[in-house]
């Protein structure tokens, strides 16, 4: 809503936005007191304030991106650009083949119909699964012991 200002004694159309910032900047400041006609900070005015003042920080913000791309040597681009895709997951062939594999099982097996299931192929990257010999599960239940002998003589 513009408000009408006295500029050296001509009315003057203003933002209420654009006065309100420059005159609760002077005052900040120091320079001057805030010529209004309730002559208090209330908080719709201290509101409009902070939003003026957003505005032009967002306006500070872009053009100082703007400068430090020109001194890096990058192209300049703007703040509202949409972020970069990102990249798909490749999956390997064989994968691929396997989960292909798997839905056609899947769909026989709701139709109704039972194939042959297919020759599983050991991969040559493929490991056991790992595990304790017997060897190594007593090893680590004499330590259990001990350290649990040693945990309660420690108590009393």
């Amino acid at each position: 809503m513009p408000i009408i200002v006295s500029w050296a004694g001509t009315p003057v159309f203003v933002e209420s936005q654009i006065l309100l910032s420059l005159t609760v900047t002077r005052w900040l400041r120091g320079e001057g007191t805030i010529d209004m006609p309730t002559g208090k900070l209330t908080n719709t005015i201290i509101e409009a304030a902070i939003t003026g003042f957003e505005a032009q920080k967002r306006s500070i913000d872009a053009q100082i991106a703007e400068l430090r791309a020109m001194l890096n040597g990058a192209p300049v681009s703007s703040a509202h650009e949409a972020p970069a895709k990102r990249k798909r997951r490749k999956l390997s062939a064989a994968s691929i083949k396997r989960m292909r594999e798997a839905q056609k099982l899947r769909w026989a097996r709701i139709r109704g119909e039972s194939p042959a299931a297919p020759a599983k192929t050991p991969s040559k990257t493929a490991k056991g699964k790992g595990g304790i010999t017997a060897a190594g599960r007593k090893a680590l239940s004499i330590a259990m012991k001990k350290r649990w002998a040693a945990k309660k003589g420690g108590r009393g």
